[in-house]
């Protein structure tokens, strides 16, 4: 580039699925590295567009920011009327987990001539049938890996589900943290709320003591009456096993019992 060409205008995309420290440290180190490649061609980043514990992989999930930028894409500027002619990201799957993203990407960028496209290991025309074609089979292959993925992890609740084995998640309460004893407390708590309740006793009328009370649900939470009949209709009130809302039985058809 020669010093009386203006930089190009590009914008930064970046997206990571589970943001557990909730720090946004993830997808700010993706803007740093294309930040970076986008220097090395002498392109200047005007925007950066952030999908942060946004999965790319479930249909449900609508990424805000990747629609904002596929809209700037095809008209070519962004709300403020600055110019986009490209698009930086860390690495493909960042972008598009699903065949049908990638399309509408592809479509949105090349909608006019002349725009930029580069990941961490280098710059792509994506007007070229080749790399349009590749970077769909990557999609393909991603939505693949990520379904390979979920099966396993269905199977694998099954089978734990099938032995009894307790779910993750928070402790229940009236249960200590291995989820296989009783705290002694909380358990008769539940006992005398399941009876009273049984006795004619309304939710509301169980809550309102607890709150006075000072009682709090195992997240430190105070009670509703909704939050205790979810509690009193669990299946684990009988040491019972379910997955996804139903009981799991065994091969005779019998409940299978909790650890």
């Amino acid at each position: 580039m020669s010093p009386s060409d203006s930089p190009v205008p590009v914008v930064s995309y970046a997206r990571i699925s589970a943001d557990l420290r909730r720090d946004e440290h993830g997808v700010q180190d993706q803007h740093k590295v294309n930040r970076q490649t986008a220097a090395r061609y002498g392109w200047t980043v005007v925007h950066e567009f952030t999908d942060n514990d946004r999965s790319a992989a479930k249909a449900d999930v609508v990424r805000d920011e990747f629609e904002a930028m596929l809209r700037a894409l095809r008209v070519g500027k962004l709300p403020n009327g600055a110019s986009v002619q490209g698009v930086v990201i860390l690495a493909a799957d960042r972008l598009a987990r699903r065949p049908g993203d990638y399309e509408r990407f592809v479509e949105a960028i090349t909608f006019q001539d002349g725009r930029v496209f580069a990941d961490a290991r280098g710059a792509q025309d994506l007007y070229s049938e080749d790399v349009e074609s590749m970077g769909l089979f990557g999609a393909v292959i991603s939505k693949m890996e990520v379904r390979k993925m979920q099966r396993r992890m269905r199977r694998s609740h099954r089978s734990r589900a099938e032995q009894g084995v307790p779910s993750g998640g928070p402790r229940p309460f009236g249960w200590n943290p291995d989820r296989r004893t009783l705290d002694k407390r909380e358990a008769d708590l539940v006992r005398q709320a399941a009876k009273d309740f049984l006795g004619g006793r309304s939710l509301h009328s169980i809550v309102k003591e607890w709150q006075e009370s000072g009682v709090k649900t195992s997240l430190g939470n105070g009670w509703i009456p909704l939050s205790l009949k979810v509690m009193l209709r669990n299946p684990r009130m009988c040491g019972l096993r379910e997955l996804n809302g139903e009981l799991v039985r065994d091969a005779d058809g019998n409940p299978v019992q909790g650890q």
